[in-house]
């Protein structure tokens, strides 16, 4: 009966495409490699009430996803390799020197860039005189919670890339992405430091839970 019933779900998304698969079913067929003879079902069920949607599956923890009643660790790990995969895939499509001229382009590239990384981490993105980007580099990564960032490493990478100007941006694991006190002074004080070098910091972008803050937009710079 079951593998009766997985051929028909591989056939109707064969026939038919994703979008005529429910939310759970998508689940339950990829459940299927992961547990080859198993009635995946359930734990397809299980796991969309638990998280509410396909979206709040791929980003819940490997801990967490194990705790569901059906999914185990195999499962888990296969749940958690798609979304690294998805990230992988969208940051390949994006163009490598992009022309970031306004504040909304700048926030969606680094969004995509940067914003599904679980823990904290802050980036330096040097541009030309036009706005394109020559480099960028992660300069620190902390917890979940926090990073501590060494000015002169921002410094020494924007000197070592010639620079026009800067944008700085990090990320909010935990979604929040209003500026903290401490991000408007760090931003302050790295702007000091690269002014007497004529590089501007134009911008600085937090991202977190798919949306992003740009300084320079709520004129915070």
């Amino acid at each position: 009966m079951h593998e009766g019933h997985r051929e028909r779900m591989r056939e109707k998304y064969i026939q038919n495409g994703i979008g005529a698969l429910a939310p759970h079913e998508v689940l339950e067929l990829l459940l299927f490699y992961s547990q080859p003879r198993v009635n995946t079902n359930e734990a397809a069920h299980r796991l969309i009430d638990t998280f509410h949607s396909i979206h709040g599956v791929l980003n819940a923890d490997m801990d967490s996803l194990c705790t569901i009643d059906g999914v185990g660790k195999n499962s888990a790990l296969l749940l958690h390799l798609i979304k690294d995969v998805v990230n992988l895939y969208n940051r390949g499509s994006l163009e490598r020197n992009p022309l970031l001229p306004t504040a909304m382009e700048a926030g969606d590239y680094i969004l995509r860039m940067i914003g599904d990384q679980t823990k904290e981490g802050f980036y330096v993105f040097c541009l030309d005189p036009e706005g394109r980007v020559i480099s960028y580099k992660k300069i620190f990564e902390g917890s979940t919670y926090r990073v501590y960032i060494d000015i002169r490493l921002v410094v020494e990478y924007a000197l070592t890339h010639r620079a026009y100007s800067v944008i700085l941006a990090h990320n909010h694991p935990l979604g929040l992405i209003e500026p903290s006190e401490e991000d408007i002074q760090l931003t302050q004080q790295i702007q000091s430091v690269l002014k007497p070098l004529s590089i501007p910091v134009t911008d600085h972008i937090i991202c977190g839970d798919g949306c992003f803050y740009s300084m320079a937009a709520h004129c915070l710079l």
